[in-house]
Protein backbone atom coordinates (compact mmCIF):
# COMPACT_ATOMS: atom_id res chain seq x y z
CA UNK A 1 0.00 0.00 0.00
CA UNK A 2 1.20 3.46 -0.79
CA UNK A 3 0.47 5.18 2.44
CA UNK A 4 0.78 8.97 0.69
CA UNK A 5 -1.66 8.07 -1.53
CA UNK A 6 -3.81 6.80 1.37
CA UNK A 7 -3.04 9.87 3.07
CA UNK A 8 -4.15 12.01 -0.21
CA UNK A 9 -7.29 10.05 0.16
CA UNK A 10 -8.23 10.53 3.53
CA UNK A 11 -7.53 14.40 3.09
CA UNK A 12 -9.45 14.86 0.13
CA UNK A 13 -12.44 13.50 1.96
CA UNK A 14 -11.69 15.76 4.72
CA UNK A 15 -12.22 18.45 2.17
CA UNK A 16 -15.75 17.11 0.45
CA UNK A 17 -16.60 16.78 3.67
CA UNK A 18 -17.07 20.32 4.04
CA UNK A 19 -17.98 20.96 0.33
CA UNK A 20 -21.45 18.52 1.23
CA UNK A 21 -22.08 20.82 4.30
CA UNK A 22 -21.88 23.83 2.14
CA UNK A 23 -24.19 21.81 -0.81
CA UNK A 24 -26.49 20.90 1.86
CA UNK A 25 -26.48 24.42 3.67
CA UNK A 26 -27.37 25.89 -0.34
CA UNK A 27 -30.03 23.11 -1.31
CA UNK A 28 -31.78 23.57 2.03
CA UNK A 29 -32.21 27.53 1.69
CA UNK A 30 -33.20 26.77 -2.19
CA UNK A 31 -35.78 24.23 -0.83
CA UNK A 32 -37.01 26.30 1.33
CA UNK A 33 -37.09 29.31 -0.18
CA UNK A 34 -39.00 27.37 -3.52
CA UNK A 35 -41.10 25.26 -0.63
CA UNK A 36 -39.69 22.04 -2.29
CA UNK A 37 -39.68 19.43 0.27
CA UNK A 38 -37.63 17.04 -2.34
CA UNK A 39 -34.54 19.25 -2.09
CA UNK A 40 -35.03 19.63 1.62
CA UNK A 41 -35.02 15.88 1.93
CA UNK A 42 -31.49 15.89 -0.47
CA UNK A 43 -29.98 18.32 1.63
CA UNK A 44 -30.50 16.10 4.80
CA UNK A 45 -28.52 13.35 2.36
CA UNK A 46 -25.93 15.73 1.99
CA UNK A 47 -26.03 16.04 5.65
CA UNK A 48 -25.22 12.40 5.87
CA UNK A 49 -22.91 12.20 3.31
CA UNK A 50 -21.09 14.51 5.42
CA UNK A 51 -21.14 11.98 8.38
CA UNK A 52 -20.46 8.85 6.38
CA UNK A 53 -16.99 10.63 5.37
CA UNK A 54 -16.24 11.75 8.96
CA UNK A 55 -17.02 8.33 9.89
CA UNK A 56 -14.61 7.03 7.81
CA UNK A 57 -11.75 9.47 8.23
CA UNK A 58 -12.27 9.16 12.25
CA UNK A 59 -12.23 5.09 11.84
CA UNK A 60 -8.40 5.90 9.94
CA UNK A 61 -7.01 8.04 12.35
CA UNK A 62 -8.23 5.52 15.49
CA UNK A 63 -7.02 2.77 13.56
CA UNK A 64 -3.30 4.26 13.84
CA UNK A 65 -3.03 4.01 17.35
CA UNK A 66 -0.31 2.08 18.62
CA UNK A 67 -0.57 -0.88 19.94
CA UNK A 68 -0.90 -0.95 24.32
CA UNK A 69 -1.80 -3.70 26.64
CA UNK A 70 -5.54 -3.74 25.76
CA UNK A 71 -4.77 -4.31 22.44
CA UNK A 72 -1.40 -6.37 21.60
CA UNK A 73 -1.96 -5.96 17.53
CA UNK A 74 -3.50 -1.99 17.65
CA UNK A 75 -6.31 -0.85 17.06
CA UNK A 76 -7.29 -1.54 13.10
CA UNK A 77 -10.24 -3.14 13.96
CA UNK A 78 -11.86 0.27 14.30
CA UNK A 79 -11.46 0.94 10.54
CA UNK A 80 -13.74 -2.22 10.12
CA UNK A 81 -16.12 -1.01 12.58
CA UNK A 82 -16.03 2.87 10.70
CA UNK A 83 -16.83 0.89 7.98
CA UNK A 84 -19.54 -0.77 9.29
CA UNK A 85 -21.06 2.48 10.33
CA UNK A 86 -21.05 4.39 7.41
CA UNK A 87 -23.01 1.47 5.49
CA UNK A 88 -25.53 1.74 8.03
CA UNK A 89 -25.26 5.55 7.68
CA UNK A 90 -25.59 5.62 3.97
CA UNK A 91 -27.99 2.29 3.94
CA UNK A 92 -30.35 4.52 6.48
CA UNK A 93 -30.44 8.11 4.24
CA UNK A 94 -30.87 5.72 1.10
CA UNK A 95 -33.82 4.45 2.50
CA UNK A 96 -35.53 7.43 4.22
CA UNK A 97 -34.53 8.92 0.22
CA UNK A 98 -36.55 6.10 -1.17
CA UNK A 99 -39.67 6.62 1.29
CA UNK A 100 -39.98 9.92 -0.53
CA UNK A 101 -39.65 9.21 -3.21
CA UNK A 102 -42.07 6.83 -3.34
CA UNK A 103 -44.71 8.73 -2.13
CA UNK A 104 -43.59 10.79 -5.28
CA UNK A 105 -44.38 7.73 -7.49
CA UNK A 106 -47.82 7.23 -6.24
CA UNK A 107 -49.01 10.34 -5.20
CA UNK A 108 -47.40 13.46 -7.43
CA UNK A 109 -47.05 17.15 -6.80
CA UNK A 110 -43.25 17.36 -7.63
CA UNK A 111 -41.90 21.10 -7.27
CA UNK A 112 -42.19 23.38 -10.32
CA UNK A 113 -38.63 25.59 -10.25
CA UNK A 114 -38.28 28.47 -12.93
CA UNK A 115 -35.51 27.83 -15.19
CA UNK A 116 -32.75 29.72 -13.40
CA UNK A 117 -33.47 28.07 -10.12
CA UNK A 118 -33.49 24.88 -11.84
CA UNK A 119 -30.22 25.52 -13.40
CA UNK A 120 -28.49 26.60 -9.63
CA UNK A 121 -29.93 23.31 -8.94
CA UNK A 122 -28.42 21.20 -11.83
CA UNK A 123 -24.95 23.13 -11.48
CA UNK A 124 -24.68 22.45 -7.49
CA UNK A 125 -25.20 18.35 -8.36
CA UNK A 126 -22.63 18.28 -11.58
CA UNK A 127 -20.15 19.90 -9.12
CA UNK A 128 -21.66 17.23 -6.80
CA UNK A 129 -21.12 14.37 -9.71
CA UNK A 130 -17.68 15.57 -10.41
CA UNK A 131 -16.28 15.91 -7.60
CA UNK A 132 -17.78 12.09 -6.68
CA UNK A 133 -15.92 10.97 -9.72
CA UNK A 134 -12.56 12.85 -8.68
CA UNK A 135 -12.93 11.46 -5.65
CA UNK A 136 -13.07 7.80 -7.01
CA UNK A 137 -10.49 8.73 -9.02
CA UNK A 138 -8.66 9.30 -6.24
CA UNK A 139 -9.18 6.24 -4.58
CA UNK A 140 -9.63 4.06 -7.11
CA UNK A 141 -5.89 2.21 -6.48
CA UNK A 142 -6.33 2.09 -2.53
CA UNK A 143 -9.73 0.78 -2.69
CA UNK A 144 -8.30 -2.11 -0.06
CA UNK A 145 -8.15 0.31 2.37
CA UNK A 146 -11.45 0.25 4.63
CA UNK A 147 -11.56 3.85 5.23
CA UNK A 148 -10.68 4.86 1.42
CA UNK A 149 -13.33 2.29 0.24
CA UNK A 150 -15.84 3.30 2.40
CA UNK A 151 -15.27 6.86 0.81
CA UNK A 152 -15.30 5.77 -2.54
CA UNK A 153 -18.76 3.92 -1.69
CA UNK A 154 -20.06 7.05 -0.54
CA UNK A 155 -18.75 9.19 -3.39
CA UNK A 156 -20.86 6.43 -5.92
CA UNK A 157 -24.03 6.38 -3.45
CA UNK A 158 -24.09 10.29 -3.65
CA UNK A 159 -23.60 10.31 -7.51
CA UNK A 160 -26.65 8.10 -7.64
CA UNK A 161 -28.91 10.49 -5.71
CA UNK A 162 -27.42 13.18 -7.67
CA UNK A 163 -28.55 11.99 -10.72
CA UNK A 164 -32.00 12.39 -9.56
CA UNK A 165 -32.19 15.81 -8.51
CA UNK A 166 -30.24 16.49 -11.78
CA UNK A 167 -33.19 14.99 -13.89
CA UNK A 168 -35.99 16.68 -11.07
CA UNK A 169 -34.36 20.28 -11.87
CA UNK A 170 -34.02 19.69 -15.74
CA UNK A 171 -37.27 18.27 -16.33
CA UNK A 172 -39.39 20.75 -14.00
CA UNK A 173 -38.52 23.65 -16.93
CA UNK A 174 -38.17 20.92 -20.26
CA UNK A 175 -41.32 19.49 -19.51
CA UNK A 176 -45.40 20.60 -19.34
CA UNK A 177 -47.26 19.21 -16.64
CA UNK A 178 -46.30 17.26 -13.45
CA UNK A 179 -43.41 15.03 -13.74
CA UNK A 180 -43.82 13.53 -10.62
CA UNK A 181 -44.47 9.83 -12.07
CA UNK A 182 -40.81 9.63 -13.76
CA UNK A 183 -39.44 11.64 -10.92
CA UNK A 184 -40.35 9.27 -8.41
CA UNK A 185 -39.43 6.52 -10.57
CA UNK A 186 -35.82 7.43 -10.75
CA UNK A 187 -35.38 8.35 -7.32
CA UNK A 188 -36.94 4.62 -6.81
CA UNK A 189 -34.19 2.80 -8.86
CA UNK A 190 -31.25 4.95 -8.16
CA UNK A 191 -32.06 5.12 -4.33
CA UNK A 192 -32.55 1.58 -3.93
CA UNK A 193 -28.78 0.97 -6.03
CA UNK A 194 -27.73 3.02 -2.81
CA UNK A 195 -29.69 1.15 0.03
CA UNK A 196 -27.95 -1.77 -2.05
CA UNK A 197 -24.31 -0.10 -1.48
CA UNK A 198 -25.30 0.53 2.28
CA UNK A 199 -26.48 -2.87 2.67
CA UNK A 200 -23.59 -4.57 0.69
CA UNK A 201 -21.49 -2.79 3.20
CA UNK A 202 -22.52 -4.07 6.14
CA UNK A 203 -22.87 -7.40 5.18
CA UNK A 204 -19.26 -7.73 3.92
CA UNK A 205 -18.09 -5.79 7.27
CA UNK A 206 -20.27 -8.15 9.51
CA UNK A 207 -18.46 -11.47 8.13
CA UNK A 208 -15.01 -9.55 8.30
CA UNK A 209 -15.94 -8.72 11.75
CA UNK A 210 -16.71 -12.11 12.85
CA UNK A 211 -14.31 -13.80 11.24
CA UNK A 212 -16.45 -15.86 8.61
CA UNK A 213 -14.13 -14.94 5.57
CA UNK A 214 -11.62 -17.55 6.49
CA UNK A 215 -12.50 -19.65 3.35
CA UNK A 216 -11.82 -16.39 0.86
CA UNK A 217 -8.23 -16.03 2.97
CA UNK A 218 -7.75 -20.16 1.87
CA UNK A 219 -8.57 -19.22 -1.87
CA UNK A 220 -6.40 -16.89 -2.02
CA UNK A 221 -3.09 -18.16 -0.51
CA UNK A 222 -3.99 -21.43 -3.07
CA UNK A 223 -4.32 -18.86 -5.84
CA UNK A 224 -1.35 -17.17 -4.91
CA UNK A 225 0.38 -20.90 -4.26
CA UNK A 226 -0.72 -21.63 -8.07
CA UNK A 227 0.30 -18.02 -9.88
CA UNK A 228 3.71 -19.16 -8.35
CA UNK A 229 3.61 -22.36 -10.10
CA UNK A 230 5.62 -23.98 -7.44
CA UNK A 231 5.56 -28.02 -5.93
CA UNK A 232 4.21 -26.60 -2.59
CA UNK A 233 1.60 -27.75 -0.49
CA UNK A 234 0.13 -25.47 2.29
CA UNK A 235 -2.38 -26.45 4.73
CA UNK A 236 -3.72 -23.05 6.34
CA UNK A 237 -4.77 -23.62 10.38
CA UNK A 238 -6.19 -20.34 11.93
CA UNK A 239 -6.53 -16.66 10.32
CA UNK A 240 -6.27 -13.77 12.74
CA UNK A 241 -7.60 -10.54 11.15
CA UNK A 242 -6.21 -7.42 13.41
CA UNK A 243 -7.21 -4.71 11.09
CA UNK A 244 -5.71 -3.67 7.37
CA UNK A 245 -2.33 -3.50 8.90
CA UNK A 246 -2.13 -6.80 10.37
CA UNK A 247 -3.45 -10.20 9.08
CA UNK A 248 -1.93 -12.76 10.43
CA UNK A 249 -2.35 -16.63 8.52
CA UNK A 250 -0.75 -19.51 10.27
CA UNK A 251 0.02 -22.15 8.11
CA UNK A 252 1.80 -25.77 8.09
CA UNK A 253 3.80 -27.43 5.33
CA UNK A 254 2.23 -30.53 3.59
CA UNK A 255 5.08 -31.00 1.07
CA UNK A 256 7.36 -28.74 -0.70
CA UNK A 257 10.48 -29.39 -2.57
CA UNK A 258 12.56 -26.37 -1.95
CA UNK A 259 12.91 -24.05 1.23
CA UNK A 260 12.73 -20.90 -1.45
CA UNK A 261 9.49 -22.21 -2.48
CA UNK A 262 7.63 -21.48 0.94
CA UNK A 263 9.55 -17.82 1.22
CA UNK A 264 8.73 -17.05 -2.44
CA UNK A 265 5.16 -17.86 -1.57
CA UNK A 266 5.20 -16.33 1.34
CA UNK A 267 6.70 -12.82 -0.43
CA UNK A 268 4.15 -13.02 -3.29
CA UNK A 269 1.01 -13.48 -0.95
CA UNK A 270 2.39 -10.67 1.22
CA UNK A 271 2.50 -8.51 -1.45
CA UNK A 272 -0.30 -9.61 -3.34
CA UNK A 273 -3.07 -9.27 -0.03
CA UNK A 274 -1.21 -7.74 2.59
CA UNK A 275 -1.30 -10.59 5.04
CA UNK A 276 1.43 -12.31 6.38
CA UNK A 277 2.02 -15.98 6.78
CA UNK A 278 3.40 -17.37 10.17
CA UNK A 279 4.85 -20.95 9.65
CA UNK A 280 4.07 -23.28 12.71
CA UNK A 281 4.95 -27.23 13.51
CA UNK A 282 2.16 -29.30 12.79
CA UNK A 283 0.80 -30.22 16.28
CA UNK A 284 1.52 -26.74 17.43
CA UNK A 285 -2.37 -25.33 17.15
CA UNK A 286 -3.48 -27.99 19.22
Amino acid sequence: MDTRKIERSIKYAKVSYYMNIVMAVGKMIVGLYTASIFLCIYALYNVGLALAKATAVKGHHAGKQPPDESHAYGYGREEYKSYFKVGIILTTSSILFIIYCLRLFLYGSSASYSMNIALAIACMTFVEIGMAVHGSIVTMKNGNVPAVSAIKLSNLAASLISLVLTQTAILSFTHQGDMSYYNGLAGLIFGGLAVMIGMGMMLQMHRVLNGKHYSSVRRKLFKTVKACGVNLSIAPVRYEDHGPRRKLLYVHEIHRDSREQYEEVKVRFKHDWNIELIEVSKDAMG
